[in-house]
């Protein structure tokens, strides 16, 4: 069994530590090119410190217009939250209808961006680490699911204009 102490420490070391990781292959020129298209805007769980210094190591941080720490508005403010979502738009400058959220993890990336009205996307790759998780609800699915990040230049001005509802549609790119 575990100390708590040390447990403490362990917990101070991961949260004090400069990860060494990288980008996925393509998305850093994806942010590029979609940045000169849209306002683009993060949303990340997780203690801030700990998350800035990921985004930090993968090098990021200037492809984003607004980042939403959710812990700093507090802990209740966690994705499936709406707040951060809304917090994000507000900062952005965009409404909810104009806006696309794209994430991975259907236990909590869908459901509070759908709450607010924001169309959204599944990145399900195959080796991706939610890749095998079904929604516990509609509500928790997103509109459309796709297997790429590389899908998303194609998708994204086609989805801002149909604005697709309920579970969606598939695309296998």
């Amino acid at each position: 069994m575990w100390r708590k102490r040390t447990v403490q420490q362990m917990v101070k070391v991961y949260r004090g530590h400069n990860p060494q990781i990288r980008p996925s292959t393509g998305v850093p020129l994806l942010l590029v090119t979609l940045g000169r298209q849209y306002r683009l805007g993060l949303v990340s769980d997780g203690p801030p410190q700990t998350q800035q210094r990921k985004l930090a190591a993968l090098g990021l941080a200037d492809r984003f217009h607004a980042i939403v720490w959710s812990d700093e508005l507090g802990l209740k403010a966690r994705k499936p939250s709406p707040r951060p979502f809304r917090q994000v738009l507000g900062d952005l400058a965009v409404s909810a209808d104009e806006a696309v959220y794209v994430g991975d993890n259907p236990d909590k990336d869908f459901l509070g961006a759908r709450r607010i009205g924001m169309a959204t996307v599944r990145i399900r790759h195959p080796e991706g680490l939610y890749s095998s998780r079904e929604p516990a609800t509609p509500d928790h699915a997103s509109h459309v699911e796709i297997t790429s990040v590389s899908a998303l230049s194609d998708l994204l001005p086609r989805i801002r204009r149909t604005r697709p509802a309920g579970k969606g549609h598939k695309s296998g790119r």
